[in-house]
């Protein structure tokens, strides 16, 4: 490409471009490439072989020596480009792949969360598959099924929510949700249908996924975009949606980019979890990816679980979303009965029993006698970290200071270099022996199965581990968080441990990820059993689990980070680099008002910086960071790592 400058905004006439046979030769092409001075459209010219490219199809342009992949997302016949421009290469398929909604929305997340456009379309569009794309052909999708009567009644303001999706509104919503999710979720869905509009459902992971798809009436009624299918059957799903053949896209993640025509609600379930977060730059979190969606289609969004994250309070909190609370009388139909008891209830017990007292038995005991039940704990494996039997100094290994385990044989060794540690004496005390500070499933498994012998014990974690669902025949589960399958009738006791194991991190996400977990899990006992959450002494947020309180937990977490200063609820942004690049970053902002510099602070290899700002100031912040990447860039220097409200501070 043969263009004298890149650099965006230059100031520069309009001039017209004539090519013979070819109406509207200029095409302004978002090029997939990483580089920040290039993250804007750039144009390019049509030959009477490429003409018949259409906005949003996908093309091969030339960018300096390198033959590169775009996006065209503009045509028209004149450019303010002075010098000669470069040829489309080729069209790639047959169809716009990249809406304007999914352009406008990649496009404003990139610019907020200083990231590139190119990387965000690269995550929306599924890879091309030619013979599915051949073979591809324009149906009728089949009807939802009959989700019976309307359950939105059992929430306040929950039938005035549906009744203005079905006359063609866009309300949006906090959902704090209750047994029964997939049912309310699918009310949902047909309430847009009949106004003609489109919905996009996600889900945390591809089990939820594929069981609501399943629930919608599989293929014929919904498109399934989940990452483990087939090449061949993803594709085959996204055009589907692209060409009208579904008005309807179930998913994870990537599904909030899936291209429906007159998109009328999105739906994020458990919209805390963090498999929403983004892994690359811009590392935006899929409720950002559907809050930005919504508001660049002027679509209706409802977003809940069993838990609430700071972020949705915050949303509540600048009434951007409006909450939907079950009313009292349907939370003591639906819920079991909670408890959380202090370490002063349990004094009694000795301390061999503090991590699964007496009454925890007795409940487990009792709940077996017409059921499963349910163990959740916060570690997998057998014994995680180990302690010295005299001193209770946290035992490390002496040759990389990692921590030791043990494993069912009683071997123990270290978690990092696999050393074996059996039989050392502890370098403080000079003590032989240790104690398990953090047990894992494993080892809580093989406890019970010791106490409740004849029972069986079924064991569920993550990935090939996971077991999805157990009848209704008297057993005990033990899982970690997320893991816990559902069973037959709901669970006759739920025992959560080690509350603090998650709770007493010290990252910021810390408690309200806590509280998300055991209302998760709380959620599939029967509403005649009883749940018990063990080892937490923060007394408010064992009384928002106790009361079924998330939205409450959020808005008090968001009116606390206010006031102290901390993200989402104040603007910051975290950047990692060398240090003699953060240190000059320093000193800008530092003489700036309304903003603070947190740093740097050093770490194995490379430098860490925190910019908090006024919101006043957001844009103005922002605008200089993009400015200080496009000028690193141009000039080739190394990239610096940006994150704009970044969920963990070091």
């Amino acid at each position: 490409m043969e263009q004298a400058t890149l650099l965006p905004d230059l100031p520069a006439r309009s001039r017209q471009i004539v090519v013979p046979g070819v109406a509207n030769p200029v095409v302004k092409v978002l090029v997939d490439t990483p580089l920040p001075h290039l993250n804007h459209p750039l144009d390019y010219v049509l030959n009477q072989r490429t003409q018949a490219a259409e906005v949003g199809m996908a093309v091969t342009v030339r960018l300096g020596a390198e033959r590169k992949n775009g996006w065209i997302v503009g045509r028209s016949d004149s450019t303010r480009h002075q010098g000669r421009l470069g040829e489309v290469l080729s069209v790639v398929g047959n169809y716009p792949v990249v809406t304007p909604g999914v352009y406008q929305t990649a496009s404003a997340l990139a610019h907020k969360y200083l990231g590139q456009c190119a990387a965000l379309l690269r995550e929306a569009i599924v890879p091309r598959h030619v013979r599915t794309e051949k073979e591809h052909v324009r149906r009728q999708g089949g009807p939802l099924p009959d989700f019976g009567a309307d359950l939105w009644a059992e929430y306040v303001g929950g039938e005035a929510f549906l009744s203005r999706l079905r006359s063609g509104q866009s309300p949006r919503a906090y959902w704090q949700g209750l047994p029964g999710h997939f049912r309310r979720i699918g009310q949902a869905v047909q309430a847009v249908l009949v106004s003609g509009r489109s919905a996009v459902v996600v889900f945390p992971t591809t089990v939820q996924a594929r069981q609501f798809h399943t629930f919608l009436g599989g293929s014929e009624g919904a498109a399934l975009l989940v990452s483990e299918r087939a090449a061949s059957d993803r594709y085959r799903s996204f055009l589907d949606c692209l060409r009208g053949n579904v008005q309807v896209a179930v998913g994870t993640r990537s599904a909030l980019w899936a291209p429906l025509a007159d998109l009328g609600l999105i739906v994020v379930w458990d919209e805390g979890s963090d498999a929403y977060a983004g892994v690359r730059s811009p590392y935006v979190h899929g409720l950002q990816i559907a809050t930005e969606r919504a508001y660049a289609e002027k679509c209706g969004l409802l977003i809940g679980g069993f838990g609430c994250s700071v972020e949705a309070g915050g949303l509540v909190q600048n009434q951007w979303v409006v909450p939907l609370r079950p009313r009292k009388n349907v939370v003591r139909e639906l819920l079991a009965i909670r408890e959380a008891p202090a370490a002063a209830d349990l004094a009694g017990d000795s301390e061999s029993l503090r991590r699964l007292p007496g009454r925890a038995f007795s409940l487990l005991r009792k709940g077996l006698a017409s059921g499963p039940v349910l163990v959740q704990t916060a570690n997998k494996g057998y014994v995680e970290a180990l302690a010295c039997k005299n001193c209770r100094q946290k035992a490390r290994c002496r040759a990389c200071a990692g921590p030791l385990v043990q494993d069912g044989a009683g071997n123990v060794s270290c978690k990092w270099c696999a050393r074996s540690c059996t039989g050392e004496k502890c370098p403080h005390c000079g003590e032989v022996g240790l104690v398990s500070i953090k047990v894992g499933a494993r080892r809580t498994g093989e406890d019970l199965g010791k106490a409740f012998p004849g029972v069986a014990v079924t064991l569920s974690g993550g990935g090939k581990n996971l077991v999805p669902q157990v009848d209704d025949r008297p057993r005990i589960v033990i899982a970690t968080a997320g893991a816990e399958p559902v069973a037959k009738g709901g669970y006759k006791a739920v025992i959560i441990l080690d509350g603090a194991a998650v709770a007493g991190r010290g990252e910021l996400w810390a408690p309200t990820e806590a509280l998300r977990r055991w209302l998760s899990a709380a959620a599939l006992a029967s509403p005649e059993a009883r749940v018990m959450l063990l080892g937490v002494e923060q007394r408010n947020l064992a009384g928002a689990f106790v009361r079924n309180d998330p939205l409450g937990w959020a808005l008090e977490e968001w009116a606390e980070r206010q006031e102290l200063l901390l993200p989402p609820a104040v603007p910051f942004v975290a950047i990692s680099g060398p240090a003699a690049e953060l240190r000059q970053i320093s000193s800008v902002f530092s003489a700036q008002d309304g903003v603070s510099v947190l740093g740097p602070t050093p770490s194995d290899s490379e430098e860490h910086l925190l910019l908090r700002f006024d919101r006043s100031r957001n844009e103005a912040v922002l605008e200089q960071l993009r400015t200080l990447m496009v000028r690193r860039s141009a000039s080739k220097e190394p990239k610096l790592k940006l994150v704009v409200n970044p969920a963990d501070l070091w």
